[in-house]
């Protein structure tokens, strides 16, 4: 369950953010987060919730946008999605695919009172 640890961390920088900026409560926390990270959106957020219990993030709704998967082909520059992760092109059917999304996982904004 690596949901708990990367929460962890973005709860920190939040926390950060709120004792910086004098926040006083936290309404939404916004995440992008790429389809190969394989996080999980109901873990992620049964972590969330656990972990900002009692602090000035209680309460606060987690947004995630969901970036899916997406390759380039280093033979004839297609861009594609990934799909099932095959790293074949669909256009020349060769191998050799850089992945240019969906490895994401980054706070993107938060909505304050």
């Amino acid at each position: 369950m690596h949901e708990l640890s990367l929460i962890s961390a973005i709860i920190k920088v939040l926390r950060e953010k709120v004792r910086e900026f004098n926040v006083r409560r936290v309404l939404q926390v916004n995440l992008t987060v790429g389809e190969l990270t394989n996080v999980e959106e109901a873990t992620l957020n049964a972590a969330f919730e656990v972990c900002v219990e009692g602090t000035e993030l209680a309460g606060a709704k987690l947004v995630m946008e969901r970036v899916p998967a997406r390759g380039k082909c280093r033979h004839c520059a297609t861009e594609f999605a990934l799909v099932k992760y095959r790293l074949q092109c669909p256009q020349c059917n060769r191998q050799g695919v850089e992945i240019v999304a969906g490895k994401e996982f980054y706070l993107n904004s938060m909505e304050v009172e």
